[in-house]
């Protein structure tokens, strides 16, 4: 049976948190984080630039977050609005509240994804 992901405890939670905060102010473009609500929780997504060319949505290799980008969104974001997601269920700060079961699970998460930043 598919699993949800969870703190050992409250501290933990807070401990992880603010590390992830202090990784995220180091964040060298101005961007908005945007929480976006699906079937299976609350995603985060990171918007930097405002460039004129085709939006681009950048997904981490596993198990890692969206700061992932963070050396490379610089340049990215001068022509592009570029999105940078924490996958559902990996490190980040999207909060997961249903399991993913499966690949048909996973497309629709992200397919929630991609409708809440318009994409």
């Amino acid at each position: 049976m598919a699993k949800i992901g969870r703190f050992k405890n409250a501290q933990a939670k807070a401990d992880y948190l603010r590390a992830y905060d202090d990784l995220a102010a180091q964040w060298p473009v101005a961007a908005t984080d945007l929480d976006v609500e699906t079937s299976f929780g609350t995603t985060r997504v990171r918007k930097s630039g405002s460039g004129e060319g085709a939006p681009i949505v950048l997904l981490p290799g596993m198990p890692g977050m969206g700061l992932f980008w963070m050396p490379f969104i610089e340049e990215m974001a001068r022509e592009h609005v570029v999105y940078t997601v924490d996958p559902m269920g990996w490190a980040g700060r999207s909060e997961q509240t249903a399991p993913l079961k499966g690949q048909d699970d996973i497309v629709r998460w992200l397919v929630e994804v991609f409708d809440g930043i318009g994409a």
